[in-house]
């Protein structure tokens, strides 16, 4: 029970430390509704919503990627976010010298970037780094910002210690067709959300790119579509086979031997290697197949960072394809509601574990007896 407890609060911690790093990087974040989808970047996209007066909206593009000095044959490895100026305003930066770029360098090809303390400091060894050179790739970039560095405990805990550069998506070639984080900002969310829910239906039935959308004439993308209600129907339906069985075997009095019994170490570890396993599987699925997605980190297998974001991403895709309509849900859960529903699906793998780890010992006691 002293384990079960223990990995229980390191969740909840976990889960905490996720979500107040969300509170902090974005202005009222519980009016924040992220979008993950292709389409094209133009003016069509924002002409969709002039005349609703509560919306805000921004774009951005987030790769990892290398930066350094002009010249310099040492990089220093960076997150590079593509974005346009309205991010800037939803963002938490504090700046140490410099600013955020305007709404001319967000379409323009200007090569602006905004860069933190800490890269500014391995950079060029001063903070005041602004109207200094670097190069992102092959390309060279002016810094015309320094925000201050993120020293929380999650971030140093995190093995990935990428800083992030905000640089315009206006300087890519291929800006009109990336897949773009959207961040639509309302004030008032329940007067909102069902107009704007319409119109990104509609918006998104458009200008998505084909291959994004469920096309219900093809066989085959109505099959991946299925695919994800079934594993989450047939997943859903094993935690409730397993809880029921848990609670039938502790009818019976097996919760009274499982109390005076111990587990050998064995027992302990093979049962847990297992399970962090299958539930980092879940993690890393696309869903459409009940297999991982190739998306570990590439330097450091340990990063809790990237699995935290993978976690949080892909709740959000299974919530929404799952359970909802595939495009409404994706454009209209609140930054509040996916943290929700991220630390209930918390509290059940917890429970779920604890009755696996319960059986498991129920099974060692059987074994110990029947030698």
């Amino acid at each position: 029970m002293k384990r079960n407890i223990i990995c229980a609060c390191s969740c909840l911690l976990l889960f905490l430390g996720s979500f107040f790093a969300w509170q902090n990087l974005i202005k009222a974040a519980e009016r924040t509704y992220p979008d993950a989808i292709s389409f094209p970047l133009d003016e069509t996209v924002y002409m969709r919503f002039t005349d609703l007066k509560s919306e805000q909206m921004s774009l951005s593009f987030t790769q990892n990627g290398m930066i350094a000095k002009p010249g310099s044959e040492q990089p220093v490895p960076a997150q590079i976010t593509f974005t346009d100026e309205r991010f800037g305003e939803r963002v938490s930066l504090s700046f140490v010298n410099g600013n955020y770029f305007s709404v001319a360098d967000s379409v323009e090809e200007n090569r602006w970037a905004v860069i933190s303390e800490k890269t500014a400091t391995e950079l060029f060894f001063t903070t005041d780094a602004v109207g200094a050179s670097l190069t992102i790739g092959e390309e060279e970039y002016t810094v015309c910002g320094v925000y201050q560095s993120d020293d929380s405990l999650l971030r140093q805990f995190s093995a990935d210690n990428r800083e992030t550069v905000y640089v315009p998506y206006g300087a890519l070639e291929n800006w009109k067709a990336l897949r773009c984080q959207t961040l639509l900002i309302d004030p008032d969310a329940a007067a909102f959300t069902a107009e704007a829910s319409d119109r990104v239906y509609e918006w998104t039935g458009q200008l998505v790119d084909a291959d994004t959308c469920t096309n219900y004439r093809d066989l085959r993308a109505v099959y991946r579509f299925l695919t994800g209600l079934f594993w989450f129907y047939a997943g859903s339906l094993v935690i409730v086979v397993l809880l029921f069985y848990a609670w039938r075997q502790g009818k019976k009095g097996y919760l009274r031997y499982i109390k005076t019994q111990r587990i050998p170490k064995a027992y302990w570890g093979a049962s847990l290697g297992f399970l962090l396993g299958a539930i980092l599987i879940f993690w890393l699925s696309s869903f459409d197949a009940a297999l991982p997605s190739a998306m570990l980190p590439t330097e450091n297998l340990f990063d809790v960072s990237h699995y935290i974001t993978k976690w949080i991403g892909n709740i959000q895709e299974f919530h929404g394809s799952a359970l909802f309509d595939e495009w409404r849900s994706y454009a209209f859960v609140s930054g509040k509601w996916i943290f929700l529903l991220a630390g209930c699906t918390w509290v059940l793998y917890t429970v779920l574990f604890a009755v696996v780890l319960r059986m498991v010992r129920k099974i060692s006691w059987l074994a110990k007896e029947n030698k």
